[in-house]
């Protein structure tokens, strides 16, 4: 199960951009990495290729030597979920490591290697300059995760309110993975789809989180919660109560933060629910 949040990237999961200048918003892609035993900010920083004092900063970390287990590190710009000690001990390339690509002439065909004086083709035996070698063909691109791949109903509204806050970019350029829904205090969540709870505890600057996961490389993030009834690896089914929303400013009235993220994207949420 532990694998399981590491793969979504836990909280993979959950950028959240909240109204109030105290809330940090992460904006541009990014994964989340759940701490194992002993990792510290440098350990995660030198697997990400990235500054550790940077890496602390945005993540709010006082000892950056001691990491709590199973607490959640955002790194910025990173595009896939590094498994420290297995890359430790393989030798395996940084996630945004790419091979050079080979130099090409103007016409997209592999430029020959020339000798050392740089005037010649190497030739071969035979004293004839070798061939060039066709360049490989290019591998086929991959579909990017759309809404079209996402059952019909599959989702359902994980709390009956109004939305207050949408996806996306927002006029005061912050950008939000989630949406806001707003409703009365101590109103019920559930569950948006059928899932698996891999993640259940409070988490700074988001308040008490609870994360599903789902098939077809589905997750759904509920943040901001006032309580939690749901715990790790527990089985919930769709519209199944996993908590409560808490207080907001006004009387009266709380709100959660509800993400959808697909290959550990974040969607819009709007677009998959009814």
């Amino acid at each position: 199960m532990r694998r399981g949040i590491l793969f979504l990237a836990m909280a993979c999961l959950f950028i959240v951009a909240c109204a109030g200048q105290q809330r940090v918003t992460y904006q541009g892609k990014g994964v989340y990495h759940s701490v194992k035993k002993g990792e510290t900010i440098a350990d995660i920083a030198r697997a990400y290729n990235t500054d550790p004092r940077k890496l602390a900063e945005i993540n709010h970390v006082i000892r950056p030597g001691r990491l709590k287990e199973n607490s959640v590190i955002f790194i910025p710009n990173a595009v896939s979920v590094v498994d420290i000690a297995k890359s430790a001990k393989t030798g395996v390339k940084d996630h945004r490591t790419q091979d050079v690509p080979k130099k090409a002439d103007g016409g997209g065909k592999t430029v020959p290697a020339v000798s050392p004086e740089g005037k010649k083709p190497l030739q071969g035996k035979t004293g004839e300059p070798e061939k060039e070698k066709p360049p490989d063909a290019p591998p086929p691109p991959q579909p990017p995760p759309s809404v079209s791949s996402a059952v019909n109903g599959s989702f359902v509204w994980p709390l009956r309110g109004r939305v207050t806050a949408n996806f996306g970019r927002q006029p005061n350029g912050m950008v939000n993975n989630h949406i806001r829904i707003t409703a009365r205090d101590h109103a019920p969540v559930v569950a948006a789809a059928t899932g698996t709870v891999i993640y259940s505890e409070p988490l700074k600057n988001f308040g008490e989180t609870i994360i599903i996961k789902h098939d077809q490389q589905f997750a759904t993030v509920y943040t901001n919660l006032g309580s939690r009834s749901v715990t790790v690896a527990s089985r919930v089914k769709k519209n199944e109560v996993i908590g409560l929303t808490g207080k907001s400013e006004k009387k009266g009235e709380g709100y959660i933060d509800f993400e959808i993220r697909q290959h550990n994207k974040a969607q819009n949420p709007l677009l998959f629910l009814p």
